[in-house]
């Protein structure tokens, strides 16, 4: 986590994803392509406001969305459909 991230007084962009699961090999690097431009805007247009992604990690798109924020140095955000006891 970076510092900005854990200054409590700063309200953070949280960008939430969904998507399919069944994504065309083709085109994922143009979806990924657009994601990064898209977070890259935000932290530009914010620079002193934390931007992270919320994901569940599923197959597809959410992973997907999950590599481009983590390469960009973004915050990831796991939501876990279950207790984490049960992975």
């Amino acid at each position: 986590m970076s510092d900005t991230a854990s200054d409590n007084s700063l309200t953070p962009i949280v960008v939430g994803v969904t998507g399919h699961r069944d994504l065309l090999p083709e085109e994922t690097g143009q979806l990924k392509s657009h994601i990064v431009e898209m977070m890259s805007e935000l932290s530009a247009r914010f620079p002193n406001t934390p931007v992270s992604l919320m994901s569940a990690l599923a197959e597809g798109a959410d992973r997907l969305a999950a590599h481009a924020a983590l390469e960009l140095g973004l915050e990831l955000q796991v939501v876990l459909p279950m207790p984490a006891e049960e992975y």
